[in-house]
């Protein structure tokens, strides 16, 4: 379980974390002063963006049934130790037919027990904020490799859109906040961005590097979520 947790762990962060990378380091020459100025703001909008989409989606409350089938799983693993084979949420493994289709509950169960934070406090407390920051620099990673000449404007725009529409758990903007808990959630709002942007980057100049990191994102894909063999 611990060698499970951590090498899942470090696959669904080394594809949040390419989001990073928004800044181009190239500079049209003849321009550097202003060039370096749009840089900045483009910086400064973003960090703003994503520190919003934090904020609400930390204060954001939409009831789901879904909170007690996906953290029985971690829970289970939490509390006794074990990956369960079994179904946990009425039979307590005695139902045998059930099978997992994906690795994230088990890997929250897992890493909850190696740091004895409960799955609970562990995604509904930290990691819902953190994600919802991560998934504007993944909509930030994708407008720049759209080419989008105002940066600014389209992430703005898009910000306000996901935290307004946030507000419906039938909504899109509810993968960006309340609900980015959920494996599902994350491969649409911070993966599959990143997925399209670097497909994108590698089509357009292809690079081992690139390979590597759209390699990368699809095993995180995988382990997120049963969605990504549909999509």
């Amino acid at each position: 379980a611990a060698t499970l947790a951590v090498i899942t762990t470090v696959l669904i962060i080394i594809g949040a974390g390419f989001a990073w990378t928004l800044r181009d380091s190239g500079q049209p020459q003849g321009e550097p002063t202003r060039a370096n100025w749009f840089t900045r703001a483009n910086g400064i909008t973003l960090a703003i963006c994503a520190g919003v989409a934090a904020i609400a989606a930390g204060i954001t409350y939409v009831p789901n049934n879904d909170d007690h089938y996906y953290l029985n799983i971690a829970t289970y693993i939490y509390e006794h130790g074990v990956i369960p084979t079994g179904d946990t949420v009425l039979s307590n493994q005695d139902f045998r037919t059930y099978a997992r289709s994906s690795s994230w509950e088990v890997m929250w169960g897992s890493l909850s027990r190696l740091i004895h934070v409960h799955p609970a406090t562990l995604l509904y407390i930290y990691w819902v904020p953190i994600a919802a920051a991560l998934s504007i620099f993944a909509v930030a990673k994708l407008l720049e490799g759209f080419n989008i000449r105002h940066l600014k404007t389209a992430l703005i725009t898009s910000t306000l859109f996901l935290v307004l529409d946030g507000a419906n758990r039938y909504s899109f903007g509810n993968s960006q906040s309340s609900h980015i808990w959920q494996g599902k959630a994350v491969y649409l709002a911070l993966i599959l961005p990143l997925t399209f942007s670097y497909t994108i980057r590698i089509l357009t100049n292809f690079s081992t590097r690139l390979a590597f990191y759209l390699t990368a994102l699809t095993i995180a894909s995988v382990g997120a979520t049963p969605t990504v063999f549909i999509t």
